[in-house]
């Protein structure tokens, strides 16, 4: 869920829009700290030069994500964005792979979603969607998705090819 929602149930209903501003300003100050994958760019790049449409669906808030894509020049590489103050029902509904599907006009028969979790895939098939799990987050455990599951963004690349 996204930070608010999360904040909600900690904070009391008063003190939550103040928590999340500083919640917000400790991301501006941090959020160089999080990186993406070193291979990330180059996956991102090679899949942009095929003309390949890519999206993004999180739970984050969409303060924060755009914060971190802006962060890492990765705003760029992304042609619709969905996260999780959208308004949109929230993984593992189908419904923002969808949206991000009519965004970039492509059939779900069309579409790999990956994801390092089981929403995502659930998601993904909801939407009508091919999916794909991935292991290359530290500390991140994804025995529990079925086959296959990547373990290197790079792994991506013979999956997805433009035409």
């Amino acid at each position: 869920p996204p930070e608010r929602v999360i904040l909600q149930d900690f904070i009391a209903a008063g003190d939550v829009a103040k928590a999340y501003e500083r919640l917000q300003s400790w991301y501006r100050a941090h959020a160089s700290h999080a990186q993406p994958h070193p291979e990330m760019l180059e996956v991102l790049g090679s899949l942009r030069q095929q003309g390949i449409a890519i999206t993004l669906f999180t739970g984050r808030a969409m303060d924060s994500t755009r914060l971190l894509l802006e962060t890492h020049d990765l705003d760029p590489y992304f042609d619709a964005v969905i996260a999780g103050d959208s308004p949109v029902q929230p993984k593992p509904s189908g419904e923002g792979v969808t949206a991000l599907l009519q965004a970039v006009q492509c059939r779900a028969q069309r579409c790999l979603v990956v994801g390092d979790s089981p929403l995502d895939l659930l998601a993904a098939r909801q939407a009508g969607a091919h999916a794909i799990g991935v292991s290359w987050f530290p500390g991140r455990t994804v025995a529990q998705l079925q086959p296959p599951t990547l373990s290197s963004p790079r792994d991506l690349l013979p999956f997805l090819t433009a035409g």
